[in-house]
């Protein structure tokens, strides 16, 4: 008998020791990749957050505490553990479990996610919904796949300069969104670190000097320097206490940093900047992350002729006209784009997860001369409504929009359904 066969409940668990709880994330990552190669679904980012999602459930009290993912494709571990383990062989079946948070499924999951950015917004809103009843629990979400960057994360994070207390976000940076990230504010976070010997230079001075005025002095003289070398620290800035970077592929020192965190944010919100590694535990998805971050049965390429299709013309049009340029949202693979940045670099724009931004970019483009293409899913295309109306259609643009998945598309659910546009 596994370990996970032993899981009945998240109380349970409470009681592993952390051998147990390492053998449990390996229980875990077998389950989402056999079930997976049987009924399709999302595979890298799944397989990357497992041991982060176990140190959750060690470290917090859901669903009393509420546990929110951006994206929701992150959410097989946490379905596993969350009294779902008996039904988990149905994700994406008909009448089967939703491949995302669904609240109408489960009292464990605290808001439903199948797009990129609600996170932070929803959260806060939680917050606000606890401290107005006087109710008290942590409100936990997990930020990954290059979401963080997405405009409504980013609007919730400026609104104010303030968080409210017991509130964690976890930014789950495994370099990727769906393809692999470029934006610059990511590569700003990424390159944060957790700076060991500024953490242990405390823990020396106690050692050395006692809990003195001596110690006091120089502790606060370093507190003094890091201000002045860390001026561009965003998320100070916006309330938060920066934490990172920790192993998030590490039980034992991710359980040890959140027991931290959970007791800090009695105080102060706080930003846990974990790093993972997409497709961990399965070689080809850790090689080839984008390929295996959406999978067929059979763990087959989900990428569809389609798509191929729109990248050649492409290639050959720009050939004959550079005017002509593609803009994605993040979804390189998924849109066929790849291979029009590989042979035409020039003329490729990755706006990374901001539908939004991607139409009213290639508005501008297209008001300067050039003739912009926005391939993109059609059920996140639905978020740029007044982008397409107002930027595009009321300024009589020539701005082509290419939309794949559209109608109704079966096993990823409700959320992504693209009838709408």
């Amino acid at each position: 008998m596994s370990i996970l066969d032993k899981i009945s409940a998240p109380s349970d668990v409470k009681q592993l020791n952390i051998k147990e709880l390492e053998e449990l994330a390996q229980n875990l990552r077998k389950e989402i990749l056999d079930t997976t190669a049987k009924n399709g679904g999302h595979l890298a980012s799944n397989l990357g957050i497992v041991e982060t999602t176990v140190a959750l459930y060690y470290t917090f009290n859901f669903p009393n505490d509420k546990l929110i993912f951006d994206v929701g494709h992150q959410c097989y571990a946490h379905k596993l553990l969350s009294g779902r383990k008996d039904d988990f062989s149905t994700i994406r079946t008909d009448g089967g479990l939703s491949g995302f948070p669904d609240r109408s499924e489960s009292e464990y999951d605290a808001f439903g996610s199948g797009h990129a950015g609600t996170s932070i917004a929803a959260s806060l809103g939680y917050c606000a919904a606890r401290d107005s009843a006087d109710e008290d629990y942590f409100v936990v979400n997990v930020v990954g796949d290059g979401a963080l960057t997405n405009g409504l994360n980013l609007e919730a994070l400026s609104a104010s300069n303030s968080k409210p207390k017991k509130y964690i976000v976890i930014l789950n940076d495994n370099g990727m969104s769906i393809s692999r990230n470029k934006n610059g504010f990511y590569r700003f976070i990424s390159k944060k670190t957790t700076r060991k010997g500024y953490v242990k230079s405390k823990k020396r001075l106690v050692k050395i000097f006692g809990r003195s005025f001596i110690t006091k002095f120089l502790v606060g003289f370093r507190n003094f320097i890091k201000r002045v070398f860390n001026k561009s620290d965003y998320f100070e800035k916006h309330g938060f206490k920066y934490v990172g970077v920790v192993d998030g592929n590490d039980v034992k020192e991710l359980i040890d940093i959140l027991k931290s965190v959970k007791y800090a944010a009695d105080e102060r919100a706080i930003f846990l900047h974990v790093k993972t590694t997409k497709g961990k535990g399965f070689e080809q998805a850790e090689e080839h992350a984008d390929v295996y971050h959406g999978v067929g049965e059979n763990l087959t390429n989900e990428v569809g002729s389609f798509s191929v299709a729109l990248g050649s013309k492409l290639n050959s049009m720009i050939e004959n006209d550079k005017k002509i340029v593609a803009i994605t949202a993040g979804m390189k693979d998924g849109t066929g784009l790849s291979i029009v940045e590989e042979k035409n670099k020039k003329n490729f724009y990755d706006v990374g997860i901001a539908e939004e931004f991607a139409v009213t970019f290639a508005a501008g483009m297209a008001a300067g001369g050039l003739k912009p293409v926005v391939a993109v899913y059609s059920t996140f295309l639905q978020r740029a409504y007044d982008q397409i109306l107002h930027d595009v259609c009321l300024q009589n643009l020539p701005v082509i929009f290419c939309l794949d998945r559209a109608g109704l598309v079966g096993k990823d659910g409700k959320t992504h359904q693209g009838v709408l546009i």
